[in-house]
C-alpha cells in the first residue's frame, strides 16, 4: 500500500523543496515558494497517521524510527556548518550561529528563532545557516505529541476519528487566523497544527475509483499549488494561507488513483528529487548562506547555477551515505552508531560556552590586524551608544533658535553630530521608530484577540504597545514644541531608515506638525555599505575594503527621488546627505581607512564622522 502512494508523494516532496530552494535564491516569480514548507505539513500529517495505523508497534519505537529518519543527517549538517562558521564567519555573526547550536539538536531552533525575533524573511538570516531549521524541529514536535493523541483515537471508531481530527483542525486553523502575521503563528506548532490535520485526515477518508474525477482534482489542485506558489507573499502568513496550500496538498493525496496524474508524476528527476528531499531542504540553505557570505559581488546568473550543482551534489551524498545507511540498520545498531555522532556534537556546542575566542584564532581570513581593526569597530560603536544613551541635550539658556532631531538610529547620528558643534543653538534628540507613521495613521487598531485577551486576562497587547509606544513618541515631539514655545524659532531635522512603506506613510508626520510654526528639514535614505561584515573580514588589506565598499555601495536614487517629491509637496526641505557622504562625480570615496573610519556597520556612522557631516551643510 505503501508504494500505491509513493510516486505522488515523492512528487509532492519534489514540489516543495524546489519551490523553497528557488525562494532562498529569490529567483523571481518565487516569491510565494517559501509554501513548499507546508506541503511538507500536509505530506508529514498523511505519512505519520498511516504509519501508526498500519503499523501495530510500541510508541518507542515509533518514536526511535522517526529519529532514526531525521537526526543523523541533521547532526552532520550541524557539524559541517560548525567547522565553516569558525572557519570563515566573523565572529559576530559566528557567535550567533553558537547561540543557535544549543536548540538545533533538541529539535527546539523555532522556539530558539521564535523568542530572538529572527524574522525569517529578513535580509539578516543570511548570516543565519541554521534558520531553516525551525521547521524540522516543528515536525519533530508534531512527531511526538500525535502519536499520544492517536493512542485515544485508536479506541474509538472512524467518524468519531474524523469528528475530533476536525476539532483540532478548526481549533489550529482559528488560532492561526486570530494571531495572523504574528511571528509565534509562523513558528509555534499549535498555529501550525491545522496544516498537519489535513494529511491525518486524508487517512481515514474512503478513496474514490472514478479515475476520470481523480485525474480532474488532482491536477487542479496541484495547478493551483504552483498559481499560488508564484503569487502569494508572506502578508498576513500563515493565517489561512498556510492551511489553503495544506488543504490543496491533501486533495492531492486524497484523489491520488488518476493515470494521467500519476504518469506526470512519475519521472525520473522528480522522482529522483523528491527521494533526496530531506537532504535537500537541509542543505541547501546553509550552502546558499555560506556562498553568499563569501561572495562579496551581486549573485549571478552563474553564482545560481554553482549554488544549485554544490546542493545537488551534496544532497546525493547524504542521502547515500547518512540517510540510506542509517536507514538500513536496526535500532540498538543505529543507538551504537549515533551516540558518537552525539557526544562529538555536545562536546562542539558545550565549547562554544567556553572557548569562543579560542576558536578565532583558527578563523582563515583573521589576523593580527583584522583583530585589532574589529577592536576599535567595536570601541567606536560602543563609543556611540554610550554617549546616546546619555542624550547630551545642548541647552543654551536664552537661546532663540531650538533643534530637534526626530527619528529612528539614523536620526540618532544627525544629533550626535550635531552636539559636538559649537554654537548657541539649543538641540534634542526625539527617536521614531520605524513604521510609526504607518501604525499611528491607522488609530488604535487592536487585533480581536489582543482585545478579547485584554479584557479577559488583562494581557498586555504587542500591537497595542507598539501603537502606545509610537503615540508617545510623538507626543514626547508635541510636548518639546509646547515647552519651547510659540516665540522661538524651531526646526525640525526628520532622519529615517526610509524604505517606500514609510515614504507612503510621511503625510502623517506632516498632518501632524501643520498645527505648529516649524521649519522641517527631511534627509535622505543614506547610502548603505552592502555585506559591511563580510567586506572587512574577507579584504587583505584595508584599503581593499574601501574598495569593494566604493564598488557595491548602494545609493538609493530611486527611492530618494519618491522621498524628495513627498516632501517638497508638502512644502518641507529636502536634504541630500549622501552628496556629502560620497559625491557622485567621486570615484574612490571614503568610508573606512586606518586613520579615517567613517561607517561603525553597513549604515552608522562614527562620531567623528557624524561630526564633520554637520560641519559640511547649513541645517543647523
Amino acid at each position: 500500500m505503501i508504494k500505491t502512494f509513493l510516486v505522488e508523494i515523492q512528487a509532492l516532496r519534489a514540489l516543495a523543496v524546489i519551490s523553497v530552494f528557488l525562494f532562498h535564491l529569490n529567483i523571481i516569480f518565487f516569491e510565494g515558494g517559501f509554501l513548499g514548507v507546508d506541503i511538507f505539513f500536509a505530506i508529514t500529517g498523511y505519512l505519520i497517521t498511516k504509519s501508526i495505523f498500519e503499523n501495530d508497534e510500541p510508541i518507542f519505537n515509533f518514536y526511535l524510527k522517526r529519529i532514526k529518519r531525521v537526526l543523523p543527517a541533521l547532526i552532520i549538517l550541524i557539524l559541517i556548518s560548525f567547522i565553516f562558521v569558525t572557519l570563515f564567519f566573523h565572529p559576530v555573526h559566528s557567535n550567533h550561529f553558537y547561540n543557535s547550536l544549543y536548540y538545533t539538536p533538541t529539535f527546539l531552533s523555532n522556539f530558539y528563532f521564535w523568542v530572538t525575533s529572527q524574522d525569517y524573511f529578513n535580509v539578516e538570516s543570511y548570516h543565519q545557516p541554521l534558520l531553516h531549521t525551525w521547521s524540522v524541529s516543528l515536525e519533530v514536535q508534531f512527531y511526538l505529541i500525535f502519536p499520544l493523541i492517536i493512542i485515544f483515537l485508536k479506541k474509538i471508531n472512524n467518524s468519531k476519528k474524523l469528528f475530533f481530527l476536525v476539532f483540532f483542525l478548526l481549533i489550529s486553523l482559528s488560532l492561526a487566523y486570530l494571531f495572523i502575521g504574528r511571528e509565534q503563528s509562523f513558528y509555534l506548532l499549535p498555529y501550525r497544527f491545522c496544516e498537519f490535520m489535513c494529511g491525518s485526515i486524508c487517512f481515514f477518508l474512503k478513496k474514490s475509483r472514478n479515475e476520470r474525477l481523480n485525474d480532474f482534482i488532482s491536477i487542479v489542485a496541484l495547478t493551483l499549488l504552483i498559481i499560488s506558489i508564484l503569487t502569494f507573499t508572506n502578508t498576513n502568513f500563515p493565517g489561512v494561507k498556510g492551511f489553503l496550500i495544506s488543504f490543496l496538498t491533501s486533495l492531492i493525496i486524497y484523489f491520488n488513483n488518476g493515470k494521467l496524474f500519476k504518469s506526470l508524476c512519475n519521472n525520473f528527476v522528480i522522482q529522483k528529487i523528491g527521494l533526496i528531499s530531506y537532504s535537500l531542504f537541509l542543505y541547501h540553505w546553509p550552502i546558499i548562506v555560506f556562498y553568499k557570505y563569501l561572495t562579496l559581488h551581486e549573485i549571478k546568473t552563474l553564482d545560481y547555477f554553482i549554488i544549485i550543482l554544490i546542493s545537488l551534489i551534496t544532497s546525493l551524498i547524504s542521502y547515500e551515505f547518512v540517510e540510506r545507511k542509517f536507514n538500513k540498520i536496526d535500532i540498538n545498531n543505529f543507538i551504537n552508531k549515533i551516540k558518537y555522532y552525539l557526544i562529538l556534537l555536545f562536546i562542539l556546542i558545550f565549547s562554544t560556552i567556553f572557548f569562543k575566542d579560542y576558536y578565532l584564532k583558527y578563523n582563515f581570513f583573521l589576523n593580527d590586524e583584522k583583530i585589532e581593526l574589529l577592536k576599535v569597530l567595536d570601541k567606536k560603536g560602543s563609543d556611540r551608544v554610550e554617549l546616546l544613551k546619555k542624550r547630551p541635550q545642548k541647552l543654551i539658556p536664552n537661546s532663540y533658535e531650538h533643534i530637534i532631531v526626530f527619528g529612528d538610529s539614523h536620526a540618532s547620528d544627525i544629533y550626535l553630530g550635531l552636539t559636538q558643534i559649537n554654537n548657541y543653538k539649543n538641540f534634542y534628540y526625539i527617536p521614531n521608530n520605524i513604521n510609526c507613521f504607518e501604525i499611528l495613521s491607522k488609530g488604535d487598531d487592536l487585533h480581536f484577540f489582543e482585545k478579547f485577551t485584554s479584557k479577559v486576562f488583562n494581557k498586555k497587547s504587542s500591537s497595542k504597545f507598539e501603537y502606545m509606544k509610537c503615540f508617545n513618541e510623538f507626543k514626547n515631539l508635541e510636548d518639546l514644541i509646547n515647552e519651547i514655545g510659540k516665540n522661538k524659532k524651531i526646526k525640525i531635522i526628520l532622519s529615517m531608515m526610509w524604505d517606500e512603506d514609510e515614504i507612503k506613510n510621511l503625510s502623517y508626520f506632516f498632518e501632524r506638525m501643520n498645527i505648529y510654526y516649524t521649519d522641517i528639514t527631511v534627509i535622505s535614505k543614506r547610502i548603505s555599505l552592502p555585506k559591511y561584515y563580510m567586506t572587512v573580514l574577507r579584504s587583505k588589506s584595508v584599503e581593499q575594503t574601501n574598495k569593494i565598499f566604493n564598488q557595491n555601495f548602494k545609493r538609493y536614487k530611486n527611492l530618494n527621488e519618491k522621498l524628495k517629491i513627498k516632501v517638497l509637496q508638502n512644502n518641507a526641505k529636502y536634504l541630500d546627505l549622501n552628496k556629502f557622504i560620497c559625491p557622485e562625480r567621486n570615484i574612490n570615496c571614503t568610508f573606512l581607512l586606518i586613520n579615517n573610519i567613517n561607517y561603525i556597520d553597513h549604515t552608522h556612522f562614527t562620531l567623528e564622522f557624524s561630526n564633520k557631516l554637520m560641519k559640511k551643510f547649513k541645517i543647523y
